[in-house]
């Protein structure tokens, strides 16, 4: 019994973290997109609205065009030729070659970038998995693309994913790594905002930058024990008590 009353912190921390699993936050399909109400003369600028709805976790639309100072219809929501489905995308021939280093000076150069933002309502969790389909139509022959992920939970860029040239569909679902996000958790009330920057040295307009299926997974560290962890509790706490009264 000493060895198990020993142990039982151990035993505490293996219920809770068994009980922890991901989640899906956010999914944007684009299928339900408005247009952003007084946004000026960038008319393709288009919302869509998170797909999933996860307790504890507040999603904000995503937004195809934040910087107004970027070019006229430089991004928004479209179903192109021979698409089954509407999918968010930006102009080649507004797209910048280098980017700003941190996050905040997205807004201060005429960089064409996506932006959604999450908020936790309650609970802790930590942001896993970020991934989405990325693709060029009309790329020109030895030209870089390539979309680039920045946070302002780390100030700057978390990962860039070059698109495969020339497309495959089977290839267009994007990793991109949050691994400068480990051990970063946000409490009730935080918030992490994502935004995707592209880019490339293209000579003319007809390269599109498109993406789609844009998925952020995360994990509630905080989650109640599930049915079979809480029975372990109650055995353990059952047996630690039957300790205390023979002592």
């Amino acid at each position: 019994m000493k060895i198990l009353l020993h142990t039982l912190p151990c035993i505490l921390a293996l219920v809770f973290a068994a009980s922890s699993h991901a989640e899906i936050l956010a999914v944007f399909d684009f299928e339900n997109s408005n247009p952003i109400p007084g946004i000026g003369n960038t008319t393709d600028n288009q919302t869509s609205d998170n797909t999933v709805n996860v307790a504890g976790i507040s999603v904000s639309p995503y937004n195809t065009l934040t910087n107004q100072g970027a070019t006229q219809n430089s991004g928004g929501i479209r179903t192109v030729i021979d698409t089954e489905f509407p999918h968010a995308y930006a102009r080649g021939s507004v797209t910048q070659n280098i980017l700003p280093a941190t996050h905040a000076e997205l807004l201060t150069n005429d960089v064409v970038f996506h932006e959604f933002t999450v908020e936790v309502q309650q609970g802790v969790w930590t942001l896993d998995r970020l991934h989405f389909d990325y693709w060029v139509d009309q790329p020109e022959n030895n030209t870089n693309y390539a979309a680039t992920v920045y946070s302002d939970l780390v100030g700057g860029q978390l990962d860039s994913q070059a698109p495969q040239i020339p497309d495959d569909p089977a290839l267009r679902n994007k990793e991109f790594s949050l691994a400068s996000l480990s051990g970063i958790s946000l409490t009730a009330g935080q918030t992490a905002n994502f935004r995707v920057a592209f880019t490339d040295n293209a000579n003319s307009g007809n390269a599109i930058h498109r993406i789609d299926n844009v998925v952020l997974e995360g994990t509630n560290l905080s989650a109640v024990p599930e049915p079979a962890a809480a029975t372990i509790l109650l055995l353990v706490g059952g047996i630690a008590a039957t300790r205390r009264r023979r002592s």
